[in-house]
Protein backbone atom coordinates (compact mmCIF):
# COMPACT_ATOMS: atom_id res chain seq x y z
CA UNK A 1 0.00 0.00 0.00
CA UNK A 2 1.30 3.41 -0.78
CA UNK A 3 0.06 6.89 -0.23
CA UNK A 4 0.63 9.97 -2.35
CA UNK A 5 -0.22 13.26 -0.75
CA UNK A 6 -0.79 16.40 -2.70
CA UNK A 7 -1.94 19.80 -1.73
CA UNK A 8 -5.60 18.95 -2.07
CA UNK A 9 -5.89 15.26 -2.72
CA UNK A 10 -5.06 12.06 -1.01
CA UNK A 11 -4.54 9.07 -3.25
CA UNK A 12 -4.88 5.68 -1.74
CA UNK A 13 -3.93 2.39 -3.15
CA UNK A 14 -4.56 -0.91 -1.58
CA UNK A 15 -2.62 -3.89 -2.74
CA UNK A 16 -3.11 -7.56 -2.23
CA UNK A 17 -6.69 -7.07 -1.02
CA UNK A 18 -9.83 -8.28 -2.63
CA UNK A 19 -13.36 -7.09 -1.90
CA UNK A 20 -15.93 -9.85 -1.35
CA UNK A 21 -19.61 -8.98 -1.43
CA UNK A 22 -21.47 -10.07 1.66
CA UNK A 23 -24.10 -12.70 0.94
CA UNK A 24 -27.77 -11.65 1.22
CA UNK A 25 -29.60 -12.95 4.31
CA UNK A 26 -31.63 -16.05 3.66
CA UNK A 27 -35.42 -15.78 3.83
CA UNK A 28 -36.97 -17.90 6.55
CA UNK A 29 -39.71 -20.32 5.59
CA UNK A 30 -40.69 -20.97 9.21
CA UNK A 31 -44.54 -20.76 9.92
CA UNK A 32 -46.68 -20.33 13.05
CA UNK A 33 -46.49 -23.20 15.43
CA UNK A 34 -49.55 -24.88 16.90
CA UNK A 35 -48.71 -23.56 20.35
CA UNK A 36 -48.58 -19.99 19.09
CA UNK A 37 -51.93 -20.44 17.34
CA UNK A 38 -53.50 -21.79 20.52
CA UNK A 39 -52.21 -18.84 22.53
CA UNK A 40 -53.70 -16.39 20.02
CA UNK A 41 -57.04 -18.20 20.07
CA UNK A 42 -57.13 -18.20 23.88
CA UNK A 43 -56.39 -14.48 24.04
CA UNK A 44 -58.98 -13.76 21.36
CA UNK A 45 -61.58 -15.83 23.25
CA UNK A 46 -60.89 -13.96 26.48
CA UNK A 47 -61.29 -10.58 24.78
CA UNK A 48 -64.48 -11.68 22.98
CA UNK A 49 -66.00 -13.09 26.17
CA UNK A 50 -65.21 -9.90 28.06
CA UNK A 51 -66.84 -7.76 25.36
CA UNK A 52 -69.89 -10.03 25.25
CA UNK A 53 -70.25 -9.91 29.05
CA UNK A 54 -70.07 -6.12 29.05
CA UNK A 55 -72.64 -5.90 26.24
CA UNK A 56 -75.02 -8.35 27.91
CA UNK A 57 -74.75 -6.61 31.29
CA UNK A 58 -75.41 -3.24 29.69
CA UNK A 59 -78.41 -4.59 27.77
CA UNK A 60 -79.90 -6.28 30.83
CA UNK A 61 -79.41 -3.16 32.93
CA UNK A 62 -81.18 -1.06 30.32
CA UNK A 63 -84.05 -3.57 30.05
CA UNK A 64 -84.48 -3.70 33.84
CA UNK A 65 -84.37 0.07 34.11
CA UNK A 66 -86.89 0.50 31.31
CA UNK A 67 -89.23 -2.12 32.82
CA UNK A 68 -88.90 -0.49 36.25
CA UNK A 69 -89.78 2.92 34.83
CA UNK A 70 -92.79 1.46 33.04
CA UNK A 71 -94.33 -0.19 36.09
CA UNK A 72 -93.55 2.81 38.29
CA UNK A 73 -95.42 5.02 35.82
CA UNK A 74 -98.16 2.38 35.60
CA UNK A 75 -98.66 2.35 39.37
CA UNK A 76 -98.39 6.11 39.75
CA UNK A 77 -100.98 6.79 37.04
CA UNK A 78 -103.43 4.25 38.49
CA UNK A 79 -103.14 5.60 42.05
CA UNK A 80 -103.48 9.17 40.82
CA UNK A 81 -106.67 8.43 38.89
CA UNK A 82 -108.24 6.45 41.73
CA UNK A 83 -107.29 9.06 44.32
CA UNK A 84 -108.74 11.94 42.30
CA UNK A 85 -112.05 10.15 41.73
CA UNK A 86 -112.41 8.77 45.28
CA UNK A 87 -111.95 12.27 46.73
CA UNK A 88 -115.07 13.29 44.80
CA UNK A 89 -117.26 10.53 46.30
CA UNK A 90 -120.76 11.66 47.30
CA UNK A 91 -123.37 10.28 49.66
CA UNK A 92 -127.02 11.18 50.04
CA UNK A 93 -128.29 11.70 53.59
CA UNK A 94 -130.08 8.71 55.19
CA UNK A 95 -133.46 10.49 55.11
CA UNK A 96 -133.22 11.38 51.43
CA UNK A 97 -136.35 10.57 49.45
CA UNK A 98 -134.46 10.52 46.17
CA UNK A 99 -131.90 7.98 44.99
CA UNK A 100 -129.67 6.65 47.74
CA UNK A 101 -125.98 6.79 46.87
CA UNK A 102 -123.87 4.07 48.40
CA UNK A 103 -120.19 3.56 49.09
CA UNK A 104 -119.26 -0.12 49.20
CA UNK A 105 -115.98 -1.86 50.00
CA UNK A 106 -115.81 -5.60 49.41
CA UNK A 107 -113.03 -7.72 50.84
CA UNK A 108 -111.48 -10.51 48.77
CA UNK A 109 -112.31 -13.10 51.43
CA UNK A 110 -116.05 -12.34 51.38
CA UNK A 111 -118.08 -13.99 48.62
CA UNK A 112 -121.36 -12.29 49.55
CA UNK A 113 -121.41 -9.19 51.66
CA UNK A 114 -122.20 -9.31 54.46
CA UNK A 115 -123.12 -12.97 54.94
CA UNK A 116 -125.50 -12.91 51.97
CA UNK A 117 -127.91 -10.48 53.64
CA UNK A 118 -127.22 -7.54 51.31
CA UNK A 119 -127.26 -7.17 47.51
CA UNK A 120 -123.53 -6.53 47.28
CA UNK A 121 -121.75 -9.29 45.42
CA UNK A 122 -118.24 -9.62 44.09
CA UNK A 123 -117.75 -9.50 40.35
CA UNK A 124 -117.06 -12.55 38.25
CA UNK A 125 -113.30 -13.15 37.87
CA UNK A 126 -112.59 -10.72 40.70
CA UNK A 127 -109.30 -11.67 42.36
CA UNK A 128 -108.91 -9.14 45.18
CA UNK A 129 -110.77 -6.30 46.93
CA UNK A 130 -113.40 -4.14 45.26
CA UNK A 131 -114.53 -0.58 45.97
CA UNK A 132 -117.58 1.25 44.57
CA UNK A 133 -119.01 4.73 45.02
CA UNK A 134 -120.91 7.57 43.34
CA UNK A 135 -119.06 10.65 42.13
CA UNK A 136 -119.51 13.47 39.59
CA UNK A 137 -117.48 12.88 36.45
CA UNK A 138 -117.80 14.90 33.26
CA UNK A 139 -119.68 12.96 30.57
CA UNK A 140 -122.34 13.38 27.88
CA UNK A 141 -125.24 12.00 29.96
CA UNK A 142 -128.11 13.88 31.58
CA UNK A 143 -126.06 14.50 34.73
CA UNK A 144 -122.42 14.20 35.62
CA UNK A 145 -123.06 11.58 38.32
CA UNK A 146 -121.46 8.21 37.67
CA UNK A 147 -121.13 4.84 39.29
CA UNK A 148 -117.43 4.20 39.76
CA UNK A 149 -115.45 1.30 41.12
CA UNK A 150 -112.17 -0.57 40.95
CA UNK A 151 -111.50 -4.29 40.93
CA UNK A 152 -108.82 -6.74 39.85
CA UNK A 153 -109.73 -9.03 36.96
CA UNK A 154 -107.86 -12.34 36.95
CA UNK A 155 -109.33 -13.13 33.51
CA UNK A 156 -110.43 -16.53 34.75
CA UNK A 157 -106.88 -17.90 35.10
CA UNK A 158 -104.79 -18.91 38.11
CA UNK A 159 -101.72 -17.13 36.71
CA UNK A 160 -101.57 -13.59 38.07
CA UNK A 161 -99.32 -12.38 35.24
CA UNK A 162 -102.37 -11.43 33.19
CA UNK A 163 -104.29 -9.79 36.05
CA UNK A 164 -105.61 -6.34 35.18
CA UNK A 165 -106.78 -3.47 37.36
CA UNK A 166 -110.14 -2.45 35.94
CA UNK A 167 -112.34 0.59 36.40
CA UNK A 168 -116.10 0.13 36.61
CA UNK A 169 -117.92 3.10 35.09
CA UNK A 170 -121.63 3.70 34.44
CA UNK A 171 -122.96 7.14 33.60
CA UNK A 172 -126.43 8.46 34.47
CA UNK A 173 -128.54 8.08 31.33
CA UNK A 174 -131.93 7.66 32.96
CA UNK A 175 -133.55 10.23 30.68
CA UNK A 176 -132.85 8.13 27.58
CA UNK A 177 -133.24 4.65 29.00
CA UNK A 178 -136.25 3.39 30.94
CA UNK A 179 -134.15 0.68 32.57
CA UNK A 180 -130.80 2.36 33.09
CA UNK A 181 -127.67 0.65 34.29
CA UNK A 182 -127.18 3.58 36.65
CA UNK A 183 -129.11 2.08 39.55
CA UNK A 184 -126.95 3.10 42.48
CA UNK A 185 -126.13 -0.43 43.58
CA UNK A 186 -123.29 -1.29 41.16
CA UNK A 187 -124.87 -4.62 40.28
CA UNK A 188 -125.66 -4.06 36.61
CA UNK A 189 -123.94 -5.96 35.22
CA UNK A 190 -121.80 -8.19 37.45
CA UNK A 191 -119.34 -9.25 34.76
CA UNK A 192 -116.65 -7.33 32.94
CA UNK A 193 -119.06 -5.15 30.97
CA UNK A 194 -118.89 -1.44 31.78
CA UNK A 195 -115.34 -1.98 32.97
CA UNK A 196 -112.22 -0.75 31.20
CA UNK A 197 -108.54 -1.45 31.80
CA UNK A 198 -106.93 0.99 34.20
CA UNK A 199 -103.53 -0.67 34.68
CA UNK A 200 -101.86 -3.85 33.44
CA UNK A 201 -99.56 -6.23 35.34
CA UNK A 202 -101.24 -5.52 38.68
CA UNK A 203 -101.05 -8.62 40.88
CA UNK A 204 -102.68 -7.33 44.07
CA UNK A 205 -105.30 -4.74 45.01
CA UNK A 206 -106.25 -3.93 48.59
CA UNK A 207 -108.55 -1.27 50.06
CA UNK A 208 -108.73 -0.22 53.69
CA UNK A 209 -111.23 2.25 55.12
CA UNK A 210 -110.18 4.67 57.84
CA UNK A 211 -112.48 6.25 60.42
CA UNK A 212 -112.50 7.79 63.89
CA UNK A 213 -113.88 5.49 66.57
CA UNK A 214 -113.74 8.08 69.35
CA UNK A 215 -116.27 10.80 69.97
CA UNK A 216 -113.48 13.33 70.57
CA UNK A 217 -111.85 13.95 67.20
CA UNK A 218 -108.91 15.60 68.94
CA UNK A 219 -107.73 12.16 70.00
CA UNK A 220 -107.02 11.23 66.36
CA UNK A 221 -107.88 7.62 67.08
CA UNK A 222 -107.84 6.03 63.64
CA UNK A 223 -109.14 2.55 62.87
CA UNK A 224 -108.82 0.78 59.53
CA UNK A 225 -111.49 -1.66 58.35
CA UNK A 226 -111.31 -4.19 55.50
CA UNK A 227 -114.98 -3.87 54.51
CA UNK A 228 -117.36 -0.93 54.23
CA UNK A 229 -121.06 -0.33 53.68
CA UNK A 230 -122.30 3.23 53.84
CA UNK A 231 -125.87 2.02 54.34
CA UNK A 232 -125.11 -0.26 57.29
CA UNK A 233 -123.69 0.10 60.79
CA UNK A 234 -120.66 -2.16 60.59
CA UNK A 235 -118.14 -0.04 62.50
CA UNK A 236 -118.23 2.32 65.46
CA UNK A 237 -117.34 5.61 63.81
CA UNK A 238 -118.16 9.21 64.70
CA UNK A 239 -118.95 12.32 62.70
CA UNK A 240 -117.75 15.89 63.12
CA UNK A 241 -120.54 16.50 65.61
CA UNK A 242 -119.04 13.74 67.83
CA UNK A 243 -122.17 11.61 67.37
CA UNK A 244 -121.85 8.00 66.33
CA UNK A 245 -122.77 7.42 62.72
CA UNK A 246 -125.59 5.01 61.95
CA UNK A 247 -125.35 4.09 59.13
CA UNK A 248 -121.64 4.48 58.65
CA UNK A 249 -121.76 6.80 55.63
CA UNK A 250 -118.49 7.59 53.86
CA UNK A 251 -115.16 6.62 55.39
CA UNK A 252 -112.82 9.39 56.45
CA UNK A 253 -110.08 7.98 54.27
CA UNK A 254 -109.36 5.14 51.86
CA UNK A 255 -105.97 3.45 51.73
CA UNK A 256 -105.14 1.92 48.37
CA UNK A 257 -102.40 -0.68 48.00
CA UNK A 258 -101.44 -2.20 44.67
CA UNK A 259 -98.69 -4.60 43.71
CA UNK A 260 -97.29 -4.17 40.22
CA UNK A 261 -94.92 -6.39 38.27
CA UNK A 262 -92.86 -5.58 35.20
CA UNK A 263 -93.82 -6.86 31.77
CA UNK A 264 -91.36 -9.78 32.14
CA UNK A 265 -92.90 -10.87 35.44
CA UNK A 266 -89.48 -10.92 37.11
CA UNK A 267 -89.65 -7.87 39.36
CA UNK A 268 -92.51 -6.59 41.46
CA UNK A 269 -93.07 -3.75 43.87
CA UNK A 270 -95.83 -2.51 46.17
CA UNK A 271 -97.26 1.01 46.08
CA UNK A 272 -99.81 2.58 48.40
CA UNK A 273 -101.47 5.90 49.05
CA UNK A 274 -104.06 7.27 51.47
CA UNK A 275 -106.93 9.29 50.02
CA UNK A 276 -108.79 11.63 52.39
CA UNK A 277 -112.42 12.34 51.53
CA UNK A 278 -113.31 16.01 51.98
CA UNK A 279 -117.07 15.44 51.69
CA UNK A 280 -117.30 13.39 54.89
CA UNK A 281 -119.53 14.92 57.56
Amino acid sequence: MWLIMTKKFYLFRFENRSYVRSPEPKKSNRGITLMELLVVLVLLSIVSLSLFTIFRTTTESYSKGDARVQYYQNARAALEIMGREIRAALLTPPDAKTDIFYCIGLDETVEKYPAGTSPWQRRANSAKDEFYFIAPLANDADSDLCELGYWLDNRGTSDNKDDTLRKFYVKDDRTVDNEPEFDGDFRTPRGVANSSDLALNVTNLQFEYGYYNHSSRRVKYWIWANIWDSGDDLVENYGKDSDEKDPDGLPEAVKITIQVTDSRGKEMNTFSTVVYLPNVK
